[in-house]
């Protein structure tokens, strides 16, 4: 620890010693002292905390988070206080800066706010920022108040207007990652601890938004507006999380399909909160789910961005042209799309969605130059390499992949299957089928080396190399997400035979297509003639498409008509289940993309034209405008009334709506 520091860390754990090593080695070069309170440990944290020379204070657990916080403050020496969670971390390189400011405090100076960045996803791929006192001087007048999300900017606040500063610092959380939330599944102590509390607060609106921020993490969205939306008229406008309870109404309200409703209550947010670029983006999506693509453009086009309220990464900058790409998709821009992703991806060159739009877009709409343009200019990132060498494998583009190969270095060597795959693009699959051998006993990835092999077998029985597959290398394909796995593979491998020889097999055709990643999809568009003819002709023979689609769209507009108050339990819902909805779409969207691939001379007199076949595929459009706008048939009526006369442009605006 510094002794010359005039800070002292104060937290409170128990059961934290997956984390709490890390946490106190990131902190003690800037403490002189650590008060740790456990309040009943059963793992190694006492242990820990001991060897970093913590003063351990064991205390009974109250379900009462302020009197433990208050507990390790009684203890605290130094004139200041840092309070931490076992599970965040002190970013480097800000000692200077933290001594700086408690050094020229003035007397009217009590606190300092941090922001803290934390980490979502599988592996912190997005964050989301907020800020909290967290430094504050060690006076007996400040103290933790709250049962739950307990907080003492409240105590802070109460010695004056001026007492609270923000200070510029920053700590990592890591405790909303996927894989600890669902480690330490917190939801029900928050729902007794909240609960219990409301019995003594019944009309406290920090505890209501606390319990309606549960309902809303867990996903029920019935709950969460009806314990939110109350709020909205209650809080005053510079409550700290009153924007937040904005944004969560809003979400949950689009969640349960009330969209006209959530776009009343977003206006609403807006004019209260201009520099909220989240609630500004998420206005956008409601108006694009509304089919009103040019407003939502102008409102991506004009976004307001303040540092004042708890955002997600790049709401504001890079998610906002990322959404602005996809809008232009929707209206046919292809070139204009490209350019937003890529100024996506000049600020975050990391960012996985906007690579994996812009690079099957850039593909069929003849944009590659401008990829390699980028590529030659900046590089790739080795997370970016992954995404686009997948991408490309996917669209069989392995000339493009062996001229690219110096910026794919790293990749290749985190995926070093992927050289397999090339070969056997390039007809060395005896070659490739070796180099994968290896990797089928290996632990992580067994099974998908497996899907690979069996369709590599399945490719050689297809061209009579084979009699049939090792029964070693079968691999169960008992749901659809299996069967979309065992198609990736031979699309990727450019297994046609193998393909051709296990469609008539499948027995769902759009469940397997809607599971393909739209690269693989745009691979099948590629595919040789006589593979892209059976599968159209595979398509077409699926007659209960029609009737479905009929059902769905009558079911989903009944919905609609008939929709009563979001507050009763039984309310019909205007949103039928997305994945419900894209299996006939998809289908009926690859169809037609199949036949705006085929040449004039390819097509033959057997196969109704490409304006036909458009014809036919649009009488299904949902007559709910939220759902067709939703599912990209705007965009086809769209593509329609340009009337592309090229068979590339058709094959392009085709293309493009199976990336919708």
């Amino acid at each position: 620890m510094n002794n010359r520091s005039p800070i002292s860390l104060c937290m409170i754990v128990r059961d934290e010693a997956l984390f709490l090593e890390q946490c106190l080695a990131s902190v003690s070069s800037v403490v002189s002292e650590m008060i740790i309170v456990d309040t009943g440990s059963t793992d190694r944290s006492v242990d820990i905390a001991r060897a970093y020379g913590a003063t351990v204070v064991h205390m009974e657990w109250q379900s009462d988070f302020a009197a433990a916080r208050n507990e390790s403050l009684r203890h605290a020496a130094q004139p200041w206080v840092l309070i931490m969670d076992a599970d965040e971390q002190w970013v480097e390189g800000q000692q200077s800066r933290l001594f700086s400011l408690l050094l020229e405090a003035s007397d009217g100076v009590y606190g300092f706010e941090v922001e803290i960045k934390s980490l979502l996803g599988r592996s912190g791929e997005d964050s989301v920022t907020d800020s909290a006192c967290r430094i504050f001087r060690n006076d007996t007048r400040i103290r933790f108040k709250g049962r739950i999300h307990e907080e003492a900017a409240t105590s802070i606040l109460a010695l004056g207007a001026s007492t609270l500063r923000a200070s510029g610092l920053q700590l990592l959380h890591y405790g909303y990652l996927d894989h600890i939330v669902k480690r330490k599944n917190k939801s029900e102590r928050n729902f007794q601890l909240i609960k219990e509390a409301l019995m003594q607060e019944p009309d406290s609106r920090i505890l209501l938004y606390a319990l309606g921020t549960e309902y809303f993490q867990l996903g029920d969205y019935d709950a969460a507006v009806r314990i939110l939306e109350p709020l909205l008229d209650k809080l005053p406008t510079e409550a700290g999380y009153a924007s937040d309870v904005f944004l969560k109404t809003i979400f949950a309200l689009r969640e349960k399909g009330e969209l006209h409703q959530a776009v009343e209550k977003v206006e609403e947010g807006v004019s209260r909160y201009p520099g909220f670029a989240d609630l500004q983006e998420l206005k956008a999506v409601l108006l694009m789910d509304l089919g009103r693509d040019d407003e939502a453009l102008g409102v991506l086009t004009n976004i307001s961005r303040s540092r004042e309220y708890t955002s997600v990464s790049g709401a504001g900058t890079y998610r906002s042209s990322y959404l602005t790409g996809v809008v232009y998709e929707r209206k046919g821009e292809g070139r204009h799309a490209c350019e937003a992703y890529e100024k996506a991806v000049e600020a975050n060159p990391d960012y996985v969605p906007a690579w994996q739009r812009w690079i099957p877009l850039a593909v069929c709409s003849g944009e590659l130059a401008q990829v390699e343009r980028w590529i030659g200019k900046r590089g790739l990132t080795e997370k970016a390499q992954q995404v686009v060498l997948q991408q490309m494998l996917d669209m069989q583009q392995s000339v493009w992949v062996l001229k690219q190969k110096c910026w794919l270095q790293e990749a290749f060597s985190k995926m070093p299957w992927a050289e397999a795959i090339l070969l056997a693009q390039l007809g060395e699959r005896r070659v490739a089928a070796r180099l994968l051998e290896p990797w089928h006993t290996h632990q992580d990835m067994a099974a998908e080396i497996g899907i690979y092999l069996q369709a590599l077998c399945s490719d050689a029985a297809g061209r009579g190399q084979l009699r049939s597959g090792d029964p070693d290398r079968s691999v169960a394909m008992e749901d659809a997400r299996w069967m979309g796995k065992q198609a990736e593979a031979f699309i990727r491998l450019g297994a046609w035979a193998g393909f051709g020889a296990w469609l008539p097999e499948v027995k769902e055709p759009s469940a397997v297509l809607v599971q393909l990643s739209p690269s693989a999809r745009i691979g099948l568009l590629l595919a040789p003639l006589s593979v892209r003819r059976q599968l159209y002709s595979w398509l077409q023979e699926q007659k209960e498409v029609d009737r479905e689609m009929r059902e769905r769209t009558a079911a989903s507009e009944q919905a609609y008509l008939n929709r009563t108050s979001e507050h009763e339990p039984d309310t019909a819902r205007l949103e039928v289940d997305s994945s419900d909805r894209a299996v006939p779409t998809v289908q009926l969207f690859m169809r037609l993309a199949l036949r705006a691939s085929f040449k004039e001379k390819e097509a033959g007199l057997d196969l109704p034209s490409y304006e036909q076949e458009a014809a036919r595929i649009l009488k299904y459009k949902p007559a709910s405008s939220i759902e067709a706008a939703q599912s990209g048939w705007n965009a086809l009526e769209l593509f329609m009334k340009q009337n592309p006369q090229r068979a590339e442009d058709r094959f392009q605006a085709a293309a493009q709506l199976m990336l919708l």
